[in-house]
């Protein structure tokens, strides 16, 4: 929901000010998933960093306004010590396996489109047009 609700306000933006091009760069901001172990995250909690680039474009033919995504998360599987959980889990596997933290980092594209009716009626309703790779 993110995403589109980025690629709403930007389309806004653009039909605002009168723009057939619009590009950003987010930069790395902490992306929070939800914590502890009722989810099967465990130790898979938040992120170090979390970032995205696009670029949209009006399309006439469409009548929309298409936004190509570049994402990227990253973060470090390691115990979380504001969790108990964690630490306990952590002093026992240390005792018997050893294990070491480790980086996940995860990259894909992704597009939205987003109809100059819904901007203009003030209606977030983007399509995800492409899941990406």
């Amino acid at each position: 929901m993110e995403l589109i609700s980025n690629a709403y306000s930007t389309a806004a933006q653009m039909l605002s000010q009168g723009k057939k091009i619009s590009s950003e760069v987010s930069g790395n901001y902490p992306f929070e998933i939800e914590n502890g172990y009722s989810t099967g995250y465990e130790m898979l909690h938040g992120t170090q960093y979390f970032s995205y680039a696009t670029t949209g474009k009006y399309d006439k033919r469409t009548d929309s306004f298409i936004f190509s995504f570049s994402i990227k998360w990253f973060d470090t599987i390691n115990p979380n010590h504001y969790y108990g959980g964690d630490t306990l889990s952590n002093e026992v596997l240390q005792r018997f396996y050893k294990p070491k933290d480790y980086n996940v980092e995860i990259k894909w594209t992704q597009n939205i489109s987003i109809s100059r009716t819904d901007v203009n009626n003030n209606n977030i309703n983007g399509k995800v047009i492409s899941n990406g790779r």
